[in-house]
Formats: C-alpha cells, sequence, structure tokens
C-alpha cells in the first residue's frame, strides 16, 4: 500500500484505477501486449477482464518492488482468473 500511495498521492490503491491510470501505470511494451491479446481472444475475455488483469499485474509488480509490469506479472494474473 505503501508504494500506491507514493504512486497516487492519495489512499487510492490498483483496484480503483480508472482508463487513464491504467495507461500511465500499466504501460506494456510490444511483446506483452501481443501475448495478452493473445490471451485474451483465446479465451474470449471481456474488456473488462483486462483492465482487471493490468491491475492484478500492477499488484504483482509492486510486491516485487518493479517499477514497470512484466511478462511474468501479467501470467501470473491470468493464473488467477477463474476458469
Amino acid at each position: 500500500r505503501k508504494i500506491q500511495y507514493l504512486r497516487y498521492q492519495s489512499i487510492k490503491l490498483n483496484k480503483d484505477m480508472k482508463k487513464k491510470d491504467l495507461e500511465k501505470y500499466c504501460e506494456l511494451n510490444d511483446e506483452m501486449l501481443e501475448f495478452l491479446n493473445s490471451v485474451i481472444e483465446k479465451f474470449e475475455l471481456s474488456a473488462r477482464a483486462y483492465d482487471k488483469v493490468l491491475k492484478v499485474s500492477r499488484t504483482i509488480a509492486d510486491l516485487e518492488e518493479a517499477d514497470k509490469i512484466q511478462i511474468r506479472h501479467l501470467s501470473e494474473a491470468l493464473n488467477y482468473r477463474k476458469k
């Protein structure tokens, strides 16, 4: 929570991110976008599910004290999705 507080300068949490926050704090490179989009398409996940995966990925990255989301964070977040 300390990392999130410092990032947002408020009590806001990753789960509360809006679209503009996702774009700013969940920046993905081309490889990660391709990976995530292929999974989203394969399992027919919604845009809402896409956003949730990004939020969980950001939290996982925060727990590792990583500045940016990495593909392993996306993979882990996707594994937490209910089947």
